[in-house]
Parts: structure tokens; C-alpha cells; sequence
């Protein structure tokens, strides 16, 4: 996201929709969901007002204390938003989405789902 804010095209996402019916039961403590987001580039910049949308998938675990495991968010696949920013933007851009983790949730979903 850093090198998103600062090559000008900015970090502005809507959230579009969470997909209800594609919640699937991995087993039966996990549970996944597809949310859709559309990504805003910022005024001035060379894609402004060619907004494109993307999904991401994310797994929530339901805590087991025989095990050790607390609740929580445990996956984020982000191909979609890295594939699609790289349309957009080309491979530069996409470049430091592909370096994040893709097991941990960023700090903007944990602070998505705080509340």
C-alpha cells in the first residue's frame, strides 16, 4: 500500500459488497467469505476516474483452547487485488501487494473487522 500512496495512485477502497452466499464451511470450525472492493485512484493521478473492483477471500477461525487456538482472522488471498492492480497499473505497482503476506490479514482488514 506504501508504494501505491506514494507513486500518486493513492489507497482510496470502498467496500462493494460481503457475498453472503458464498460462505462455505471449510470444516467445522473455519469459515470463508468473498468480499468485494472498488479501488478509487486518487485526483490526478493518470487512472483517475477508471475505478476497477477486485475480491478478496477471507477465513475466519473459530477458537479451540485444546489446541491452542485462538479466534481470529487467519487467511487473506489477495490474487484478484494483485492480478487486477497489475491490469490497471502494471507490474510495478502490483509489485508490493505481491510482498505482503498472504496467511496474515493487513492492518486495514483487522481494522475492518474490530468493529
Amino acid at each position: 500500500m506504501l508504494e501505491s500512496i506514494t507513486s500518486g495512485l493513492g489507497c482510496h477502497m470502498k467496500l462493494v459488497t460481503v457475498m453472503p452466499s458464498q460462505l462455505s464451511a471449510e470444516s467445522a470450525i473455519e469459515v470463508s467469505c468473498y468480499i468485494t472492493f472498488r479501488f478509487h485512484p486518487q485526483p490526478g493521478h493518470r487512472l483517475e476516474g477508471q475505478p476497477w473492483t477486485f475480491e478478496n477471500r477471507y477465513t475466519y477461525r473459530a477458537a479451540q483452547p485444546e489446541l491452542g487456538h485462538t479466534p481470529g482472522w487467519i487467511l487473506v488471498s489477495r490474487e484478484d487485488e494483485v492480478s487486477k492492480m497489475r491490469q490497471m497499473t502494471g507490474p510495478s505497482a502490483a509489485h508490493a501487494l505481491m510482498d505482503l503476506p498472504q496467511t496474515q490479514p493487513s492492518r486495514y482488514t483487522d481494522a475492518l473487522w474490530e468493529h
